[in-house]
Parts: C-alpha cells; sequence; structure tokens
C-alpha cells in the first residue's frame, strides 16, 4: 500500500512539472489511482496484443478518390472491452504511455502500408503524433530511417500534431519538424480552432494542412457563428496556401457546403468508419468496381 502511495504521488509531480513535490493524500488517491490502474494496463495491453490500428479514409470531392487514409488506435481490453481513445489518450500522454503507444502505431503503419501496396492500392497514410514523443533529440532521423528501411516514400506519410504543440515554442519540436517537411513528410495540425492558434502561429511553423474540428462543423451553414468561423479557417488556410480537411462529417448538407466554399478533403462517417486493414482492403476494391 506504501509503495502505490508513493507512486501515485510521484506521478502527480510528474504531471506538474520539474522540480515539483508532491505529498499523497486522499484527494490524490480518488484522482490518480484509476489512472495508474489504466497505464499499466494500457502497457500490458501493448504486450498482449490488445491494441490495433484502424483506418479512416479521407475524400477528395473534386477526384471523388481517397487520397489517404488516417491511423487510429484502438483497445479492446478483455475486462472493458472497447475502450475509446477519449478514455486513454489523455492518460497515456500524462503517464508517458503514449510514446509506447506511437511507437506501436507507427511500425502497424508501416506493415500495413506494404500490404496496401502489394494490393495494388497507393495509399498515403496520416499518423497522429504526440509533443511527447519528440523529447527524443534523434526522434526525426529514427523516423525517418525507418520509413527508408521500410520502403516507404517519405510523400508517403503525413504527421498529424496538436495545436498546443505549436504553442510550446521548443526549438527542438520546431527542428524535428523542419527535418520531417523537408525529406517530404506533410505536416497537419490535428482538431485545428479548439486551441489557441493564430495567424502568426500558422505562418511561423512548418505546417502543410489544418484538419477544422468537428465541433466547429455540426452545424455549418445554418449557425451564423459555426458558419463564420468556418469561412474564417477557410480564408486563413487560402491566404497562406495550406490545404484543409474537414473531419467528422456525417451529413451531405455539411460536405455540399464546404466543398462549395473550396474544402475538398472531407473525412467523417458520411464516407467511411475507421475500419480494420481486412475491411480497408475489402472498402477500396469495393470503390474500384463502383468507380
Amino acid at each position: 500500500m506504501l509503495l502505490r502511495e508513493a507512486e501515485i504521488a510521484l506521478y502527480q509531480a510528474k504531471r506538474r512539472g520539474s522540480l515539483t513535490v508532491s505529498v499523497f493524500d486522499e484527494i490524490m488517491r480518488k484522482y490518480s489511482e484509476q489512472h495508474i490502474i489504466l497505464h499499466h494496463e494500457m502497457l500490458e495491453g501493448l504486450k498482449n496484443g490488445q491494441f490495433s490500428v484502424h483506418y479512416q479514409p479521407v475524400l477528395d470531392t473534386e477526384s471523388q478518390q481517397f487520397s489517404h487514409c488516417e491511423a487510429l488506435i484502438r483497445w479492446y481490453h478483455p475486462e472493458r472491452k472497447w475502450v475509446t481513445a477519449r478514455e486513454f489518450i489523455s492518460i497515456a500522454e500524462q503517464t508517458g504511455a503514449i510514446v509506447e503507444i506511437g511507437q506501436f502505431v507507427f511500425e502497424q503503419v508501416l506493415r500495413d502500408w506494404a500490404i496496401l501496396q502489394q494490393a495494388g492500392f497507393e495509399l498515403n497514410i496520416a499518423i497522429n503524433r504526440s509533443v511527447r514523443e519528440f523529447v527524443d533529440r534523434d526522434v526525426a532521423a529514427n523516423w525517418l530511417a525507418k520509413l527508408d528501411n521500410a520502403h516507404m516514400p517519405h510523400h508517403a506519410r503525413i504527421i498529424e500534431i496538436t495545436e498546443s504543440m505549436l504553442m510550446d515554442r521548443n526549438k527542438r519540436q520546431v527542428q524535428h519538424l523542419e527535418m520531417l517537411r523537408k525529406n517530404g513528410i506533410k505536416i497537419a495540425i490535428d482538431d485545428f480552432g479548439t486551441g489557441y492558434s493564430s495567424l502568426p502561429y500558422l505562418r511561423k511553423y512548418p505546417v502543410d494542412i489544418i484538419k477544422i474540428d468537428r465541433s466547429f462543423l455540426t452545424n455549418v451553414s445554418i449557425d451564423d457563428t459555426q458558419t463564420a468561423l468556418v469561412n474564417g479557417f477557410l480564408d486563413i488556410a487560402r491566404s497562406l496556401g495550406l490545404t484543409v480537411i474537414a473531419e467528422g462529417l456525417e451529413t451531405a448538407a455539411q460536405a455540399d457546403y464546404l466543398a462549395a466554399k473550396g474544402c475538398h478533403y472531407q473525412q467523417g462517417f458520411l464516407y467511411a468508419r475507421p475500419m480494420p486493414l481486412s475491411d480497408l482492403l475489402e472498402f477500396l476494391r469495393g470503390e474500384e468496381k463502383g468507380s
């Protein structure tokens, strides 16, 4: 028991930053114990094959072709069953397990991309990267080396980061992004609009794509506030030469409005749900037959 309490206090101290002292109390127990348990279960799950990667295609509405897929982590726990990313990703970020999860996704995508190639599908793949994964000074070089070893062209990979990473103003992170971008990898800002991004940051940092968060699109063209915000995002992107992807689309009305405004890259249940590789192959074969 004493060791567990010390572990919880250590976990809280790490969350608060360096040179921080944390003393265990009952409030801390209630807040952190479940996180500690979930952290250990995540690491065990990675060892025991509980995690998998699903893929959600992104449609280019102009060509009516799927331009790429986003790789999404999925966790099937033997007791909890399907654990949503919303339940575990933030905890993984806090505890550091996100690094191991990120490595798993990166390597699984390399294997799956090779299978897609063998099946005749030239499809780029986007993966989400955490700010925690950019701490290693050699991370960009290591990622590029892994791509080369797997014979995956750099242009076939898109790295998605969050807005908060831009706000860190961390020189090493920016250097990593610049190195990746110079070597042909596109950089996308995921969930754009939910953080604190502004025009100066988009001008300063190496970014190619912004993904408008679904929360801004639920009633676009109907809700005046949403419409104004989305139109503003599109104007900013256009002025900077950035590609825009609208995510979380569920209705034809959303898709039609965005396409009319020049947002032709679209993602959401309207087109396809995230699916395992086997289903993705069947989906793409069906699209080929229908075209």
